[in-house]
């Protein structure tokens, strides 16, 4: 949990800036680049409420990193992990020389969405953010816009599903609906990491996330 991990660096006395400036990513990835091996750029950080203007910083660190790596009339290899960006931003953010977007719904369930990402369904909504997300996929291409899952919070007690085949069928059924629409599911493991809301939560049987993983190939192949 970043911003209990970081309130508690601060506590302890700790001088670490979370932030990075453009300038000095461009200047990491150039590093790497040179190195010989890397060529996949993933960029993330965090939310703004105006989406907009978080876009524009977006925009600012890809210019910077395709300049310092020499590859200002290149595509990058990667994709940004933002917050849905209305059709407009998302048209200026693939100008800006990026391959691919995702747009985390971290849920599936539209009461459960409310719940563990509150944050989210105040300034987006579950629709705007699925609608951005099917009309990403006209611009970036069907397999480049991508949606993540923190899968098992779905179980958390008390309001989750009490059984893992009701959470599996939720979270199946709506990894297909985004496939049928051209979008990639895919799933980050939830852990009840100290400092966090659902610090005291039960985490599901490692069995869950088996079968959602073999559940999430099946359809990856059907689709």
């Amino acid at each position: 949990n970043m911003n209990y991990n970081a309130q508690h660096q601060v506590e302890i006395g700790v001088d670490k800036k979370i932030g990075k400036m453009a300038k000095q990513v461009g200047e990491a990835a150039a590093a790497a680049f040179k190195e010989g091996n890397v060529r996949h750029v993933t960029i993330t950080g965090g939310a703004l409420n105006n989406r907009t203007t978080e876009c524009n910083l977006y925009i600012k660190f890809l210019e910077e990193i395709r300049k310092q790596t020499g590859h200002e009339h290149d595509v990058l290899w990667g994709e940004v992990i933002s917050q849905a960006f209305e059709p407009e931003d998302a048209e200026r953010l693939k100008k800006a020389g990026i391959q691919a977007v995702c747009w985390n719904l971290e849920v599936w369930d539209p009461k459960l969405f409310e719940l563990i990402v509150p944050g989210k369904a105040r300034t987006v909504g579950r629709e705007n953010w699925l609608r951005c997300l099917r009309e990403a996929v006209g611009i970036f291409g069907r397999g480049n816009v991508c949606s993540s899952f923190v899968s098992g919070s779905e179980m958390a007690q008390p309001e989750g599903f009490k059984t893992m085949g009701e959470a599996l069928e939720s979270t199946l059924g709506g990894f297909e609906r985004l496939l049928q629409d051209g979008i990639v599911p895919r799933f980050n493991m939830w852990s009840n990491v100290v400092g966090s809301a659902y610090a005291d939560r039960q985490i599901p049987p490692t069995e869950y996330w088996l079968r959602l993983g073999q559940g999430r190939h099946n359809l990856m192949l059907k689709y």
